[in-house]
C-alpha cells in the first residue's frame, strides 16, 4: 500500500484524485494512488455511466501538485455477459460467520495504517470462499475499487452468489457502485446511515448492519431475504 513518511511514521496516502472520463470530468475523490483504472471503473459506475461488467481503463495519469493526481480514462467496456449471482435466501448465522472470517483474515492491528479494507465472498457448495479485498485510506474509493474488480472480472469470477463486506459505514454512493457491479448484499459490523439505507432500499440491496439497540448484526431491507 502506498504511505509516505511524517515526522518518522507511515501515514496512509489520500491523494486528492479527479477521474476524467472520454476528457469530461467524472467526479473527485480521496484515494491512495494505486489500483486507478478500478477506482474509475468504480466511480463509473456509481455514476451510471457503466453498467455491471463494464471496464474504465486509464489512458494516463498526470499528477496535479503534491497530493493531487487527474485520471484520465476511457470505456473499454460498458457492460458484461454476466454479472455475480444474486442470493436466493441467507442467514444471520451465515452473515455473522462471513464477517468472523473477514475479521480473522484482515484484523486491524495487522494494519497500523489507517486504512479501510472490503472483501468480495463467494457462496457455493463448499460455503462462503474468500476470493479478494482491497484496502483504502477512505472507504469511498475501497468500494469504488472493489466494485471496479468485480465488474471488470465478472465474466471470470465463478458463477456463484457473491457478497461484499466492509470496514467502513456504507453510504449512497458506496452501495450504488456495488449494486451495479452486481452485488445484492453488503456487510458492514457499523450503524446504518441514512444515505446508504435510502439508496439500498431503492435498489433493492439488502445491508447486513449494526443494530444501534442491540449491537448485534441485523438486515435492513432490500430483496435478499435473510433469517434469523
Amino acid at each position: 500500500m502506498s504511505s509516505v513518511e511524517v515526522s518518522g511514521i507511515p501515514v496512509a496516502a489520500d491523494y486528492r484524485v479527479e477521474v476524467r472520463l472520454e476528457a469530461k470530468k467524472l467526479g473527485v475523490t480521496r484515494s491512495a494512488p494505486f489500483l486507478l483504472d478500478y477506482l474509475a471503473t468504480g466511480l463509473a459506475l456509481s455514476r451510471g455511466k457503466i453498467m455491471c461488467g463494464g471496464y474504465v481503463g486509464v489512458e494516463r495519469v498526470e499528477k496535479l501538485g503534491k497530493t493531487g493526481i487527474i485520471v484520465y480514462g476511457t470505456t473499454m467496456r460498458m457492460r458484461g455477459e454476466r454479472c455475480v449471482e444474486k442470493p436466493e435466501r441467507l442467514s444471520l448465522r451465515l452473515l455473522n460467520s462471513i464477517y468472523r472470517d473477514f475479521s480473522t483474515r484482515l484484523p486491524k492491528r495487522g494494519c497500523p495504517i489507517a486504512v479501510h479494507r472490503l472483501a468480495f465472498y463467494t457462496l457455493g457448495s463448499r460455503g462462503h470462499v474468500f476470493r479478494f479485498f482491497v484496502v483504502d485510506p477512505s472507504r469511498h474509493a475501497a468500494a469504488y475499487k472493489l466494485a471496479g474488480i468485480i465488474s471488470a472480472l465478472s465474466s471470470k469470477l465463478p458463477n456463484e452468489p457473491g457478497v461484499v463486506v466492509s470496514t467502513g459505514r456504507l453510504s449512497d454512493d458506496m452501495v450504488r457502485a456495488l449494486s451495479r457491479a452486481g452485488i445484492r448484499v453488503v456487510i458492514s459490523f457499523h450503524h446504518p446511515l441514512l444515505s446508504g439505507l435510502l439508496e439500498a432500499k431503492k435498489l433493492g440491496v439488502t445491508l447486513a448492519l449494526q443494530d444501534p439497540h442491540t449491537g448485534k448484526l441485523r438486515a435492513f431491507g432490500g430483496n435478499t431475504p435473510v433469517d434469523e
